[in-house]
């Protein structure tokens, strides 16, 4: 999933929307968000969050076991990210 490089994201909500997938779920992501751009990497149930000198858009990848059910997962992930969104910088 891809975000143009001007939409800012809130980083408590975006840590919280990650937070909600299943643990088993790897996140490898990087934002535009009020606070700078940041990147995401969860592996293993642990969320790590830094500054990032990506610029050039925002984008993340969620990568799950074959037993879920990614498209559904993915979805209820996109309608949670669109109320992250900050406005354009």
């Amino acid at each position: 999933m891809r975000w143009h490089p001007t939409e800012r994201f809130d980083l408590d909500h975006l840590a919280h929307c990650v937070g909600e997938l299943p643990a088993t779920a790897r996140v490898k992501g990087v934002f535009h968000t009020a606070d700078g751009w940041k990147r995401f990497n969860r592996a293993d149930g642990a969320l790590s969050v830094v500054s990032s000198a990506w610029r050039q858009d925002s984008r993340l990848e969620v990568i799950t076991p074959e037993s879920f059910e990614h498209a559904a997962l993915i979805a209820a992930l996109l309608i949670k990210l669109h109320a992250s969104r900050v406005g354009l910088s």
